[in-house]
């Protein structure tokens, strides 16, 4: 159960918007109809920041600065994005979108320092310098439809933006200044609506994102490359993700199914836990407290959650404290990579044999594309791609045509591992029972007749022979 439920009357509950956030300083922020509301975490206190100047005026998005922390800014229908500040309750600034967008909702935002990214609802995303009289610095234009996810990642190198037409853009921060006015990178295997973003806070450039109704997927990408790292089905619809780095879990909350609240363990991504609540039907958003221990979780029973699902282990840091002293800090990294490589491999990910060190994810055939060269090739031998034929079969890669014995088995499990020797040893069997399997006349490689008549062409060397007597015939 959570450990706090507080009243968010006028809610509303549009999948797109996202009307919550909590600062640094612990004050959570929330937009009910025209209103924005604080709730002070360390003494329980509740106050109102704000009303649109016009009723018909809703806010449609809030977003707390990570450095001039007790200011936030507020999207709202109207087309404007709005400075409070929440220490005098007075308003800073209103920065209206430039005509063409003047009266498009904001139903995302994004800080960069000084800067505000806001995404509209035709699918452009605006950045404003909050410094200067002329705000809005540069326009980007990657989405055909709303824009309602954005988040900027740790090292500020990279933005991300998901919007309503499913698609996932990574953009090079150097954009925000008019310099690279397209994405860098271009995702496009959701199947619905993209708002959950989330950037991995101990590997900045590992993105992870959540599909909508149709789509119900968790993805991770290497934002460097866009290589897809791991796809996970989670049977719901995905509202908001949570990374915690001390337990190495990741939270999601969900807008449909019976598990709105569910717990993973990272590399793996296995599931740890549902956390269940009776109260709600559907969880539009979290937003992850800033130590990290909680999360308010957005109901659309007009309740905000308060759950704690990653409680503190004071025990834990006491033993890990004197070891982290120790650590080189270059070591500490080396490790995470080593873990992180870990993550590829368990995930069925291969890097490409051609030197550029970019992942490449293999499919159910074995197939394998390197994202940066395009190279197609097979994931268990590792050389160019031979669909339908086993690596011994392939003429790039040299292999006796089954294992020999009990120690010549270990040293290739040692090798590719026991799932991949036991996959070649089924694919071996099966071509040593098919009748409809020669070996080629010439290069010796097996040859597997479908239909038409005996007269046969090696797909390696391009050898023309009888399939009946495996006579080779003039060409």
């Amino acid at each position: 159960n959570p450990a706090k439920v507080l009243d968010a009357p006028n809610l509303e509950a549009v999948f797109n918007l996202n009307l919550i956030d909590w600062s640094n300083e612990g004050f959570l922020a929330v937009g009910l109809a025209n209103e924005v509301y604080l709730w002070n975490s360390e003494d329980g206190t509740t106050s109102k920041l704000m009303t649109t100047e016009y009723l018909d005026e809703k806010v449609t998005s809030v977003k707390w600065s990570p450095v001039a922390t007790d200011i936030l800014a507020i999207g709202t229908s109207a087309g404007t994005v709005q400075l409070w500040n929440a220490s005098t309750t007075g308003r800073l600034r209103n920065m209206r979108m430039s005509e063409e967008r003047s009266s498009n909702r904001v139903p995302s935002l994004a800080w960069l320092d000084h800067l505000v990214s806001a995404g509209s609802f035709t699918g452009y995303i605006s950045h404003h310098d909050i410094r200067i009289a002329d705000h809005e610095i540069s326009v980007c234009r990657g989405h055909t439809q709303e824009v309602c996810g954005l988040a900027w990642s740790p090292d500020k190198k990279m933005l991300a933006s998901g919007g309503n037409d499913n698609i996932v853009n990574i953009w090079n921060a150097d954009m925000a200044c008019g310099t690279q006015p397209t994405p860098s990178r271009t995702l496009l295997d959701h199947r619905s609506t993209v708002k959950a973003l989330a950037w991995c806070p101990w590997k900045p450039n590992l993105l992870v994102t959540g599909g909508g109704l149709t789509d119900h997927h968790l993805r991770f990408w290497n934002a460097s490359t866009g290589a897809l790292v791991k796809a996970v089905d989670v049977q719901n619809q995905v509202s908001g993700i949570m990374w915690n780095q001390e337990h190495r879990e990741i939270l999601t909350s969900h807008g449909s199914g019976a598990e709105l609240l569910r717990l993973w363990k990272y590399p793996s991504v296995t599931l740890i836990a549902d956390l269940q609540s009776s109260r709600t039907s559907r969880f539009l958003g979290l937003a992850p407290s800033p130590d990290g221990e909680y999360a308010a979780c957005l109901s659309s029973e007009e309740e905000i959650q308060i759950w704690q699902p990653f409680p503190r282990d004071e025990s834990r840091k006491k033993e890990t404290l004197p070891q982290l002293n120790i650590l080189d800090q270059k070591l500490i990294s080396d490790l995470d990579t080593v873990l992180f490589d870990e993550f590829l491999k368990s995930s069925g990910t291969a890097y490409c044999p051609k030197g550029c060190q970019t992942p490449a994810v293999k499919d159910e055939d074995g197939l394998a594309i390197c994202s940066e060269c395009n190279y197609c090739f097979c994931y268990r031998c590792f050389s160019q791609y031979h669909s339908g034929y086993p690596c011994t079969s392939n003429p790039y890669v040299k292999m006796p045509d089954k294992i020999k014995d009990e120690d010549e088995r270990q040293s290739f499990i040692r090798l590719y591992g026991l799932r991949e020797v036991e996959k070649f040893e089924e694919e071996m069997a099966t071509y040593e029972f098919m009748e409809n399997v020669r070996c080629c006349p010439k290069c010796s490689n097996k040859v597997d007749k479908l239909m038409g008549c005996n007269k046969m062409t090696c797909i390696f060397c391009k050898c023309y022979f009888c399939w009946i007597c495996l006579a080779r015939l003039p060409t």
